[in-house]
């Protein structure tokens, strides 16, 4: 199912996928771990979930993230971040459009940001168990953090631990809004 929502305070736009792809390579130079305690529960509805968010404040801040889930039932939730070395190839499909270039991939200098966003996020909610693979990725040269990737994790979690296959669209801008527990 694919949600785009536009015009929310401090947003241009995001789009959510629940159980589609979005239409982008996956990727994996190397991958790093992150293996937190989980519930013991399994998602039984979602299997992959990507959000694109582009934020507007002073200047714009652009990414993408999505992961593949497989269920286990042992009380932890393993965490893996795969990532590129260089990013060499464009993402044309991106909310952006032409006025920007937009790559495919996540570089290392953003994963220690997302294992620090998920250590603060596991303190916020109780997670699922069962491991993501975190290979779903595009970022913009200039509009790119840290900080817009822990947001976007923070939804794409907070989406999957509610375990649902469709969402009405005020759900999903409830989520989007209340990301900002994470600044």
């Amino acid at each position: 199912m694919k949600y785009c929502i536009n015009n929310l305070i401090d947003y241009g736009a995001v789009n959510i996928l629940i159980n589609e792809d979005f239409n982008i390579n996956k990727y994996k130079d190397d991958e790093s771990m992150v293996v937190i305690k989980g519930t013991g529960v399994s998602l039984k509805n979602i299997s992959k979930i990507g959000v694109e968010l582009l934020r507007k404040t002073d200047s714009s801040y652009y990414g993408l993230l999505g992961f593949e889930y497989y269920p286990h039932n042992n009380n932890e939730l393993i965490v893996m971040i795969c990532y590129v070395e260089k990013l060499f190839e464009i993402y044309d499909e991106n909310m952006l459009g032409n006025n920007e270039k937009i790559f495919v991939g996540l570089t290392s200098e953003y994963v220690r940001g997302i294992k620090n966003s998920i250590e603060k996020i596991k303190n916020d909610m109780n997670l699922f168990s069962g491991k993501i693979v975190i290979n779903v990725a595009a970022q913009s040269l200039i509009g790119t953090s840290p900080h817009i990737y822990s947001k976007i994790l923070y939804i794409l979690l907070r989406i999957a631990k509610n375990d649902k296959e469709e969402y009405r669209n005020n759900e999903l801008q409830d989520i989007i809004i209340n990301q900002h527990l994470m600044d």
